[in-house]
């Protein structure tokens, strides 16, 4: 946990997109920082959703130039962070 949740943490404090669907991303990182429980199917799938739509944010960021490179990265960067959450919940016992 320590790599990813100080990632986490570090993703968190910096520049975020407030509106969605960045607004969205920064709740499930920040579910994963305070260590809330992801046992709810609904939840999982909520994840995963939201990982496929950092992935095409990313994609349709790539490229760009001032507040478009900002978007990429953050972007990026939530994938990143998502695909590690999901890959951590999934090995989970119980899941």
């Amino acid at each position: 946990m320590g790599d990813l949740h100080s990632h986490a943490v570090k993703f968190l404090r910096g520049p975020r997109i407030i509106s969605e669907p960045g607004a969205t991303l920064g709740e499930l990182i920040q579910r994963y920082v305070e260590g809330k429980p992801w046992d709810d199917p609904a939840l999982r799938n909520q994840l995963s959703h939201y990982l496929e739509i950092a992935h095409t944010e990313a994609a349709r960021h790539e490229g760009m130039d001032g507040p478009g490179r900002d978007a990429w990265a953050f972007y990026k960067n939530a994938a990143a962070i998502l695909r590690d959450i999901q890959s951590e919940v999934l090995e989970e016992p119980g899941s």
